[in-house]
């Protein structure tokens, strides 16, 4: 079971910037994992710019998730800086 919220705002034709948040819930169903419980929640922020006409798009993210398990070896963060850069001629 789960859920992501997303949003983005356009500053311009140029700028936008966007979040999401989102969770979910797993249990696992077979006998080797002894009816593990993991729960999750994530959240991310982008921001996104065009450069020459929108041939060039530059973007800069930065993500969170954390799970939480009933197995003492399943819980853990995990945390992304991303850049990125695309030419499209």
């Amino acid at each position: 079971l789960g859920g992501t919220l997303r949003g983005q705002y356009r500053f311009s034709t140029r700028t936008a910037f966007s979040a999401s948040t989102g969770a979910t819930r797993t249990r696992f169903l077979d006998k080797v994992s002894g009816n593990r419980l993991d729960t999750s929640w994530n959240w991310d922020l982008a921001a996104y710019y065009n450069l020459f006409n929108s041939h060039v798009k530059l973007s800069l993210s930065y993500s969170f998730f954390r799970n939480w398990s009933s197995s003492s070896f399943s819980s853990f963060d995990r945390k992304n800086l991303t850049f990125s850069a695309t030419a499209n001629y």
